[in-house]
């Protein structure tokens, strides 16, 4: 099974700076095949035979021994991915007013989600919900765009990590 790893926090705005090549070698260690990763922010492709439950297990218990801290991981099967670039839930945002996420979330919360969801100034907008993915818009309000990932955590009280849409396509096309 290929997965993608989308660890939360890794190299934003100068904290926990964490090179990729050091990650590469702590996916492989913990006997992940074909490991690679896609720019600095926390992005490990892998093949696996485990269950995900264990494979999460592991690799969070990992990042925890070799760097000290908890890191959030975020675990999605590759075609999961692909199916979601196919359908391209953003296919009508036409405003370059509009920045385009997706936003990972933990599996078992993602169940309760109710969209449409609006952040207080209407700067982001969740529409959609596929699995433990959340497809957002922002909009750019007195010159600033929102960013969906503190308002989907304090929203629905849960961790989170939030990629560009243009990453989630680049990951595919490279990988797939």
């Amino acid at each position: 099974m290929e997965y993608v790893a989308f660890l939360r926090g890794i190299n934003v705005a100068g904290q926990r700076l964490i090179r990729m090549e050091v990650l590469c070698k702590l996916f492989t260690s913990l006997k992940l095949k074909k490991v690679s990763s896609f720019i600095q922010s926390g992005n490990i492709m892998f093949e696996s035979n485990e269950k995900e439950e264990v494979l999460l297990k592991n690799i969070e218990e990992k990042l925890v021994k070799q760097f000290g801290s908890e890191v959030k991981v975020f675990l999605i099967e590759l075609n999961t991915l692909k199916e979601m670039v196919e359908s391209n839930p953003f296919k009508k945002v036409k405003s370059e007013e509009s920045h385009c996420f997706v936003t990972f979330i933990p599996k078992e919360s993602a169940k309760g989600v109710i969209l449409p969801l609006f952040s207080k100034n209407k700067d982001v907008e969740v529409f959609l919900k596929k699995e433990e993915m959340l497809c957002s818009i922002s909009q750019r309000i007195n010159g600033k765009h929102g960013f969906p990932n503190p308002f989907i955590e304090k929203e629905l009280k849960v961790s989170a990590t939030t990629r560009n849409w243009h990453t989630v396509e680049q990951i595919v096309a490279l990988y797939s």
